[in-house]
């Protein structure tokens, strides 16, 4: 999904026309910028907040370690949790952790991790982990926030429990309900 389409969503459900328009063709006055840049951050803390909670971002690395060592800081993204760690052949290492590094076998491994996104631009591709999620799902969420901020917490409160019976519905399905046992 493209963060442009998630910011022009957001635009549209909070009724901002002129916002949508802007998105969608870069045109637009003073007061129109400053909407548009409150949406652009707005849906930034959605896309954030989800990845965080619900959806972690997937990376796939691959690095060459003399002695099992791997600095978190030496990964290319801010990793939150490490998913798993391979060898060449594509067997599981087993992962040791320490604060600042983990070690595993020494070599070239292949690590996956769960990461925290940074700032998306308008011509950004978004991919979390799971691909149930739909943009109008982050654009509740991103409302919710734009009226959190501008103070309207009534409003902030209903799109708030959209994004989240929404990111339920995508990520988790419905309730499974079993018949009840019979006693013959």
């Amino acid at each position: 999904m493209m963060f442009r389409e998630i910011a022009s969503l957001t635009a549209a459900l909070l009724d901002k026309e002129g916002v949508t328009s802007y998105f969608e063709n870069g045109a637009g006055d003073e007061h129109t910028v400053k909407e548009a840049e409150l949406v652009y951050r707005c849906v930034n803390l959605s896309v954030a907040q989800t990845a965080a909670e619900y959806a972690p971002m997937k990376y796939e690395e691959e690095i060459d370690t003399e002695n099992g060592v791997i600095s978190f800081s030496s990964l290319e993204k801010n990793a939150t949790d490490i998913i798993g760690v391979y060898d060449r052949f594509g067997n599981e290492l087993k992962i040791k952790y320490y604060p600042e590094y983990f070690k595993t076998r020494p070599g070239k491994v292949r690590v996956i991790y769960a990461y925290l996104p940074g700032k998306f631009s308008l011509g950004d591709e978004i991919s979390f982990g799971d691909r149930r999620l739909t943009p109008a799902v982050l654009a509740y969420g991103a409302a919710a926030e734009y009226c959190l901020i501008a103070g309207l917490f009534d409003e902030a409160v209903g799109w708030n429990a959209r994004y989240v019976e929404g990111v339920k519905r995508m990520l988790f399905g419905k309730n499974k309900v079993m018949k009840e046992r019979r006693w013959v």
